[in-house]
């Protein structure tokens, strides 16, 4: 999780730049939004904050060209290296989806969600996590919320964004004095459903919630 703020003059900017992608297409190509409690123009909004909230954590320009066939698909900015894919859901609690896992063809995906209001007209949003396209392939499921089947990962398992930018913090090893967590088989590696792991230690380290059941493997100990 990492907070992004953007400023009203942001906004602004991409509002203008939400109605520029949006306002030629109407009549002409087919939105695929889902919410259809939002606009268009307001769905391309969502969709240009999550991407330049992203931008502004890696440091790199936001794409401002304007077609009527979009990116393609493929991506919507690029780092170092690089393509990726910003997929912004207007809920907190909202996975990072794809309409068909096909469709995820950038290198990585990042998952932005809202947070709130800031000062002066300006928003705060989480830029939850990212995936590669290889690990969303091995991980992602079916799910159907009513209006056709998608394929999506639980944020939970996405990587930390930091860790893009910092080595992964070394597991705590515990004393073996006890067992290090419980797991429903004692015979199989299982999702361990006790919060006293050592993945768990690192969540309570960083402060942040702990997931149930933990996202990571375990061997019984």
């Amino acid at each position: 999780m990492f907070e992004i703020t953007l400023s009203k003059p942001e906004l602004d900017y991409l509002m203008k730049l939400a109605h520029k992608r949006n306002d030629p297409k109407k009549g002409i190509v087919k939105n695929k939004k889902v919410d259809r409690r939002f606009s268009d123009v307001e769905t391309n909004f969502q969709g240009l904050m999550g991407e330049a909230a992203v931008a502004k954590l890696l440091n790199v320009p936001i794409d401002d060209n304007i077609s009527l066939k979009g990116d393609g698909g493929i991506t919507d900015l690029l780092w170092k290296s690089y393509t990726i894919q910003v997929k912004y859901n207007n809920y907190s609690y909202g996975d990072l989806y794809f309409f068909n896992v096909n469709e995820f063809k950038a290198d990585i995906a990042f998952l932005v969600l809202p947070l709130n209001n800031a000062e002066s007209g300006g928003r705060v949003v989480n830029v939850r996590g990212y995936m590669t396209r290889e690990e969303f392939k091995k991980t992602y499921e079916e799910v159907d919320w009513g209006y056709g089947l998608r394929h999506r990962v639980p944020q939970h398992l996405l990587h930390d964004v930091r860790d893009l930018f910092n080595p992964a913090p070394k597991v705590k090893e515990f004393p073996q004095k006890e067992p290090r967590h419980i797991c429903v088989d004692e015979e199989a590696d299982v999702f361990c459903r006790n919060f006293f792991c050592a993945w768990h230690e690192e969540w309570t380290i960083k402060g942040e919630p702990l997931p149930d059941p933990c996202p990571y493997w375990h061997r019984h100990a």
